[in-house]
């Protein structure tokens, strides 16, 4: 799962990010698509499905508000999560699970992993229409009224 191409100058130092040539939410949402075809649930592979999710959860958190969702630990998502003010009640159960998963090999139910696919996906469109209604309110912003202009139009 890539989700960066880095490119480096002569000393080692980072010139540029490559992101994903269409939206966002689109790419991650084709993520999820693309997990779930991969049935990891149906054949007990718990740790891939929980790792993969984990990383297209985070990979879109990076890029959507562009914090270090990536590299953070769980404990620092969370922090990072509340100052967003993204405070969704199955965000815990969800990274809860992903860290007993992947780290003590714990074995979660196939429909509470089935739920958090489902909110994963409703959590990417939810943001995507936010992020799309706060566009057009920058733009609106930038727009000039023009009944404003009229009174000073003779």
């Amino acid at each position: 799962f890539l989700l960066f191409k880095y490119f480096k100058g002569r000393d080692g130092e980072i010139v540029g990010i490559q992101k994903p040539e269409i939206p966002i939410d689109i790419y991650f949402l084709n993520q999820l698509n693309n997990l779930e075809k991969k049935k990891y649930l149906e054949s007990r592979k718990y740790k891939d499905f929980y790792t993969e999710l984990s990383e297209i959860f985070r990979g879109y958190l990076e890029l959507r508000f562009n914090i270090p969702a990536l590299e953070s630990s769980t404990y620092d998502l969370k922090i990072l999560l509340n100052d967003l003010n993204i405070k969704e009640e199955w965000l815990n159960d969800f990274l809860r699970n992903c860290d007993i998963v992947k780290f003590a090999k714990g074995v979660p139910s196939d429909e509470a992993s089935i739920v958090f696919l489902k909110k994963m996906r409703y959590f990417i469109k939810h943001y995507a229409i936010q992020a799309a209604e706060d566009f057009e309110q920058e733009e609106s912003n930038k727009t000039p009224n023009i009944n404003k202009l009229k009174k000073y139009i003779k």
